[in-house]
């Protein structure tokens, strides 16, 4: 694995070919995240592509969260392949109850997202049945 500092400009060694390099290879603030921020795939992409900043990377991403998000504001799915789909769902108006008085609301109706992986993208989901 290439070590280069954080934020730095130096890049993936020129002898490396794309299917060589590793996919994140700089050292991060935090070393033993457990999650990935859009930073870190902003520097991914500068790392990745040797013709851009690192200000050009983050707008890139930008970009591409950005469609993400008026797509699915628009109601529609999004797929990307070999990855998974992000489905729009529409939830039907309903009467509710407030847990603490036990008064009846009526719930507006609303729209949430799920995510679906695909098949060859290799995440799974694990269940577990804790009945103990």
């Amino acid at each position: 694995m290439i070590q280069t500092p954080f934020l730095s400009r130096q890049r993936t060694p020129p002898f490396l070919t794309p299917a060589e390099t590793p996919l994140y290879h700089c050292d991060s603030p935090r070393p033993q995240a457990s999650l990935m921020i859009k930073a870190d795939l902003a520097r991914i992409v500068y790392n990745r592509h040797g013709g851009i900043s690192q200000r050009e990377a983050v707008r890139i991403v930008d970009l591409i969260f950005d469609s993400i998000k008026s797509q699915l504001l628009a109601g529609e799915n999004v797929k990307l392949s070999g990855f998974g789909t992000l489905v729009v769902v529409n939830r039907k108006g309903r009467v509710g109850r407030n847990p603490q008085t036990g008064d009846r609301l009526y719930l507006e109706p609303s729209r949430y997202v799920t995510f679906r992986p695909s098949r060859t993208s290799g995440l799974e989901v694990v269940r577990t049945d804790d009945k103990s």
